[in-house]
């Protein structure tokens, strides 16, 4: 039986060339994916806050009508519940919005940021 031999990868270039083509990957990877987000605009944006408000009124609605049916006690833990429903899908709305103009104010800092490092011809 023959051992296989260890042969070198083509290019035997220093580890410090190898760390700087693995941060410019990344840093274009992400570049991708900050991209991606610009991209999902506002329908993306409508679509995500919609789904919030939607869950909370449907979970709530849905344990409204299974305590009701169980404990007999029909429409009161619906309204309750479908009350504390668009109560919860509200706050997720909310929250929801803030974290996104949260992430688009810093993405429009780092943006300034970037045109001001830029060097000037």
């Amino acid at each position: 039986m023959t051992q296989p031999t260890h042969t070198p990868p083509p290019d035997n270039k220093e580890p410090a060339d190898f760390e700087a083509r693995l941060q410019k990957a990344q840093q274009g990877a992400s570049d991708k994916v900050r991209q991606g987000h610009r991209e999902s605009g506002a329908y993306g944006i409508a679509t995500r806050l919609v789904a919030e408000l939607v869950s909370g009124l449907v979970i709530g609605v849905g344990l409204g009508w299974l305590l009701d049916r169980w404990l007999g006690t029909s429409p009161w833990l619906l309204v309750t519940f479908f009350i504390l429903g668009a109560a919860a899908g509200l706050n997720n709305v909310m929250r929801a919005a803030r974290q996104m103009s949260e992430e688009a104010a810093r993405r429009q800092a780092e943006e300034s940021e970037a045109k001001d490092d830029a060097p000037k011809d």
